[in-house]
């Protein structure tokens, strides 16, 4: 480690300072007018100046025309009044609840023959009623490909098997990877892997003479319109032959059909299908064990009677309607064996040769009064030691006949406050109003543990309760953005005795729109010298130099950091808070300074965001910039170094006296007076000076005297 200097240079301060600034809230008359007025040079006596309000009342005053004030839009947050609901599809029928008896109907009165004359209806034609995509172009991303028939086309409890589309004749070509399956009975639809490639014609085929539904029925057709239609009349594994019969059979015009075709009769097949089977809907509609099982057709929905149900050697009929009710003998004093004899239950369905079996049957334990709670917070996400404020409805739903009415609860609710840890923060009561609403409020601590905590609220009287969450976090998504600006927008120049100035704003905006009014505003400025290099001219040092070893050492032991200013305040209408910072002075060592002026914005829910605007104050309007050819000189040898004179934009400044002092510091080997060797200090000044050029930079050399640095 190099160890620390210890002589102090010519220029170096470390108690009092030139430069000084402060900061006040900035009125009205700093905002009516800015003036830019243009620096002067380092060759002129005169210096900048701002004018005072009377002044320029003055220098207004001579002007021939008055100045006409124009008025200031000052609008109010717009917000619509009404937003226009799209329109309903629907309409809303007002009917009382529970109807009334009179509308009720408790039973079916329907007869075997209505149930024969219900099977036997005719199903109509089979067609395809819908089909998609249903235009030839396709202009989107297309996956899916499906079918609608009018009838339906397999039994419900198919729809999950595998299908091979290819059974009912319905191929698409070109051939996709993919699968087909059915979205209903009626529905079929192709899932391609991936998407149909694009500029490819498809083309969807269905085979009408392969395509049956599993109504049973059979349709043929040649020539558009004409066609014949069997239904519900056929039988399994049978051969049937169809002959027309000339002279008889009329079109819609009334003609005649008068070719005989009996030599081309009409031929097709009949294949064993399975007959529609009949399901049972079940459950226990008592705690007793009482099963009340309902039978229908799988296929029309029709209710099936005389159909035997049976469990536990228990066998019942179903009636008309397709209901029945069994009664369980259940032991008692053993519930183990209760729930193994349960597992073991099966629900078995009879009718001719179809059978269906329904296993694990439980009860639906439900009770007469339920209680039914609804309760919410204020915003859902808090900060420790902020205020959580909850309210909540609580309903007793009576059963009065096959109706639960709401009443409103009354009493004393228990609740107790829990953490995301568990740890319990608070225990307390709240009592019911008379519309059964409650309030509750407290307070976080500083220490609560981050995360989902939650309340428990409790009706002692019932033992029914509820739990509520709320999520607690040291930060939370912001509600409104913070920006700032600085005015002017002008360099900055400082002066010995004339004091300077800048206006600095910061303001707050709402996501929602409009301003963050009236927040508090806290500001911090602080003022630190800086280096500077001006645009292209990185490879050149300005300021003062370092030596080779203390690029290795980030402490700048020459900085200097000016004293904190703060001051508070409110923003406006508008969400703005404006402060003026004054400065003036310059140090011995002429260095720019860089002042950070932060706003901290709080909103009403303690939401607090940041914004900070710098700006750098220059000690003169040209900057001196030096650079060595070689790191590294002898002593009694030439050491060459370039030197330039820019602006703040970079640009070359042309005559410019630059005056260059070199002192070196080193030690020489002597003998006193006694014959020992010592070591005095010695040091070498020079001085030299060069006009600057705005062409290329200066060459600046002088030759070393003594050794070491």
């Amino acid at each position: 480690m190099r160890p620390k200097r210890n002589q102090i240079f010519e220029y170096e301060q470390f108690e009092s300072y030139q430069f000084d600034f402060n900061i006040h809230e900035a009125n009205e008359t700093d905002n009516e007018i800015e003036i830019d007025v243009e620096t002067t040079s380092l060759h002129d006596d005169l210096q900048q100046q701002n004018l005072t309000p009377d002044q320029l009342q003055h220098l207004f005053s001579q002007v021939s025309s008055e100045l006409i004030a124009e008025s200031v839009d000052d609008q109010k947050f717009f917000k619509r009044e009404v937003t226009i609901k799209p329109p309903k599809a629907s309409k809303v029928i007002q009917t009382p609840f529970p109807p009334p008896l009179s509308d009720r109907k408790e039973d079916f009165d329907i007869s075997i023959e209505e149930l024969k004359q219900l099977v036997k209806k005719e199903a109509g034609p089979l067609i395809i009623e819908r089909h998609s995509p249903n235009t030839e172009e396709i202009d989107h991303v297309l996956s899916t490909v499906s079918l609608t028939f009018s009838q339906p086309m397999i039994a419900i409890v198919s729809l999950h098997e595998q299908m091979n589309p290819e059974d009912l004749g319905i191929s698409l070509t070109p051939k996709i990877e993919g699968r087909w399956r059915w979205i209903d009975t009626k529905t079929i639809q192709f899932e391609a892997n991936h998407r149909v490639p694009y500029a490819t014609k498809y083309t969807l085929r269905v085979n009408k003479e392969l395509c049956v539904s599993a109504v049973g029925g059979i349709e043929h057709r040649e020539y558009n319109d004409r066609r014949i239609i069997i239904h519900n009349n056929s039988q399994p594994n049978t051969v049937y032959r169809l002959f027309i019969q000339p002279g008889l059979l009329k079109d819609i015009h009334g003609q005649v059909l008068e070719q005989d075709d009996s030599d081309q009769p009409i031929q097709f097949h009949v294949d064993d299908l399975n007959s529609p089977l009949f399901g049972a809907l079940s459950g226990e509609s008592d705690k007793d064990g009482t099963v009340t099982a309902w039978v229908t057709n799988l296929m029309t929905g029709a209710p099936i009677s005389q159909a035997t149900v049976s469990i536990l050697n228990q066998k019942k009929i179903t009636n008309k309607q397709g209901l029945c009710t069994i009664e369980r003998c259940m032991e008692e004093n053993n519930e183990r064996r209760q729930v193994e004899s349960r597992e073991k239950e099966i629900l078995v369905v009879e009718k001719d040769d179809d059978l269906c079996m329904e296993v694990n049957i439980y009860p639906n334990e439900t009770d007469d009064d339920v209680y039914v709670w609804h309760v919410f917070n204020d915003r859902g996400l808090y900060r420790p030691k902020e205020d959580l404020y909850i309210k909540g409805y609580v309903r007793l739903l009576k059963q009065e006949g096959e109706a639960k009415v709401p009443t409103y609860s009354q009493g004393v609710i228990d609740y107790m406050v829990y953490d995301s840890q568990d740890q319990q923060l608070q225990q307390s009561k709240v009592e019911l109003n008379k519309y059964g609403a409650f309030d509750v409020t407290f307070t976080l601590t500083e220490n609560v543990n981050l995360g989902d905590g939650y309340v428990e609220f409790s009706l002692p009287d019932s033992k029914n309760g509820t739990k509520h969450y709320f999520n607690v976090q040291e930060f939370r998504k912001p509600e409104y953005q913070v920006s700032s600006m600085i005015r002017p927008t002008i360099a900055h120049f400082r002066y010995p005795t004339v004091d300077e100035y800048v206006i600095v704003t910061c303001q707050g905006k709402l996501f929602s729109g409009g301003y963050l009014s009236y927040a508090n505003v806290k500001w911090t400025v602080q003022a630190e010298t800086t280096t500077f290099i001006p645009a292209k001219r990185f490879d050149y040092i300005f300021g003062r130099g370092q030596s080779f070893f203390s690029w290795f050492d980030d402490d700048d032991e020459t900085k200097i950091s000016y004293p904190t200013k703060h001051l508070q305040g409110k923003t406006n209408n508008k969400g703005q808070h404006e402060i003026k910072i004054t400065y003036h002075g310059i140090e011995q060592e002429p260095r720019p300074i860089i002042v950070r002026a932060l706003a901290a914005i709080t909103d009403l829910n303690s939401q607090i965001q940041e914004t900070q605007a710098n700006f750098l104050i220059h000690p003169c309007t040209y900057y001196v910039g030096f650079q060595f050819v070689k790191n590294y000189g002898k002593k009694d040898e030439l050491v060459r170094t370039k030197v330039i004179v820019t602006d703040i934009d970079g640009n070359l400044i042309n005559n410019v006296l630059v005056q260059c002092d070199i002192i070196g510091h080193g030690k020489e080997k002597k003998e006193d007076q006694n014959g020992l060797t010592i070591f005095e200090d010695v040091t070498d000044e020079q001085r030299l000076t060069i006009f600057s050029s705005n062409e290329d930079a200066v060459n600046i050399d002088y030759t070393p005297k003594i050794g070491k640095r």
